[in-house]
């Protein structure tokens, strides 16, 4: 049985029919629970994350992470499962429990098993995409005289912390599922120790992903202040050969009688060659100093 967003009104009979713990109809119907496994009498609670991945380019107001909660009670004779959010419908879930017989032969324990599946290896797909996108981050940011945007720096590793919560409570879950021997029989727990080592990589390169994108966040900023830096230099620089020109206009413009610079037939084009060379000058002064 598969139930989208229940309320309680429909939640009663169901809990009545299977026997439900009546903390696991309240967790059930208040959804935005952490990853969790729960053994309440004959029958075990699994709470679990989906995560949707959109696959568009990365800027500073798209979410492309988004994740929803999907809820599998595994009884001795019954599985449910419940949908919070945006949660497809797994298809190529029943298509493999059709394809394998002697999966289905252990009971409703190879349901649950098939779910998780399909749930771990889409972290993996989702860990691959985003390290498309990471790596596509680090040639932007690296490339020589490249103008650096740190917001959509910020967004990755905000989508990727979103899939990291995701991710890391279900290492203790499926931890448990192996494990523990009221969760399933030995041959299911088997199985589930392979979602566990496929669910390990993805952890492993979402917390992976996580520290270059710290790195790259820090380059990115030392990246603005040098660019920052390069700019002011310049901006001063011009100002410099601005002021000279300025200071000299600024002391003959005082208009004093005696002067006798004014006077000179010649005064006018010494002080205009006195003003070109003074800038002449400290431009090739500031070019060497590679300020320009």
């Amino acid at each position: 049985m598969s139930l989208v967003s229940p309320t309680m009104e429909h939640m009663e009979p169901i809990a009545r029919l299977f026997h439900l713990h009546s903390l696991t109809v309240e967790d059930i119907v208040k959804a935005r629970q952490r990853p969790k496994l729960e053994i309440l009498g004959d029958y075990v609670f699994i709470v679990a994350r989906t995560v949707h991945y959109d696959p568009s380019p990365v800027d500073s107001t798209n979410e492309f992470i988004e994740t929803n909660e999907l809820h599998i009670i595994r009884g001795k004779d019954f599985v449910l499962t419940i949908r919070h959010g945006d949660v497809p419908i797994p298809d190529n879930v029943r298509h493999r429990l059709e394809r394998s017989p002697q999966l289905t032969s252990v009971g409703p324990a190879s349901v649950a098993y098939a779910h998780l599946d399909w749930l771990v290896d889409d972290y993996l797909h989702i860990a691959e995409e985003l390290e498309e996108k990471v790596d596509t981050m680090e040639d932007q940011v690296f490339i020589p005289d490249s103008p650096v945007h740190i917001e959509p720096i910020y967004m990755l590793k905000r989508e990727n912390l979103e899939m990291r919560h995701a991710l890391d409570p279900m290492t203790a879950v499926l931890k448990t599922l192996t494990v523990t021997k009221g969760t399933a029989g030995k041959s299911v727990r088997s199985l589930y120790g392979d979602i566990l080592d496929h669910h390990t990589i993805a952890a492993d390169r979402i917390i992976v992903y996580d520290e270059r994108l710290s790195t790259l966040l820090d380059s990115a900023v030392a990246k603005v202040s040098l660019q920052q830096n390069t700019d002011m230099r310049k901006i001063s620089a011009w100002a410099a050969m601005a002021a000279v020109p300025t200071l000299i206009a600024g002391i003959y413009g005082m208009n004093f009688d005696n002067m006798p610079e004014t006077h000179w037939a010649a005064g006018y084009f010494i002080v205009l060659i006195v003003m070109l060379s003074a800038c002449v000058g400290l431009w090739m002064i500031f070019r060497r100093n590679k300020w320009l």
